[in-house]
């Protein structure tokens, strides 16, 4: 993005992000917070400003979560938001596949043109609390549908070629429908022109 000047000076833009990651449910608190720490590094390193954390706690995982040899279902959901520019998505993104304590992880951009000057941000809402159980049969709630695609291992490209493949699949039975139907069409009108040859025939004979 590029700089625009101002009175006060250039804007440097920035966009706006929301990143939801799940953490093994078996993490202790020191673990958990070593994550949360990298994360307000990396934010920090790259000019960017952390503007939300939610910590949903531990819940059922949508589908069962393979990680470093074991199966999981559950795990402990965070969510985050932040304004950044200058690759921070993929070095935060690169720091989550190496550390051992995330299973999984899903970032999507919220907004375009952000002057970072004019973020308010809340001390509250910055808080990482500590890890809670919710219940084993809670699913977690999200404004975005991240969790449980994060849950699910699942990106939204691979979303996008699902409903792309339904759309074709439709469109094929939309297709091949019509063509039974055309084809049934011309059967009829064959079946009443043969009808109609062999009456003009029988009254030729009769006649």
């Amino acid at each position: 993005m590029t700089a625009v000047a101002t009175q006060s000076g250039p804007v440097r833009w920035m966009r706006r992000y929301e990143t939801v990651y799940v953490l093994r449910p078996d993490v202790s608190k020191e673990e958990a917070e070593k994550v949360a720490e990298r994360l307000r590094e990396i934010v920090e390193r790259f000019d960017g400003k952390l503007t939300l954390v939610d910590n949903w706690g531990k819940r059922r995982t949508s589908y069962v979560i393979r990680h470093m040899g074991k199966k999981y279902t559950r795990g402990i959901y965070v969510l985050v938001q932040y304004v950044g520019a200058g690759g921070l998505v993929q070095e935060l993104e690169r720091h989550f596949r190496m550390l051992d304590e995330v299973m999984r992880f899903l970032t999507v951009k919220l907004e375009d043109m952000v002057d970072p000057a004019t973020v308010e941000v809340d001390p509250e809402d910055l808080a990482f609390l500590p890890v809670e159980d919710e219940g084993d049969d809670e699913e977690p709630e999200m404004p975005h549908r991240l969790a449980v695609l994060a849950a699910a291992g699942v990106t939204v490209d691979q979303l996008k070629a699902q409903a792309e493949a339904e759309a074709a699949e439709a469109e094929a039975e939309a297709e091949a429908a019509e063509g039974e139907s055309g084809e049934q069409e011309a059967e009829a009108t064959d079946a009443e022109g043969g009808e109609a040859t062999q009456a003009e025939g029988d009254s030729e004979e009769g006649a």
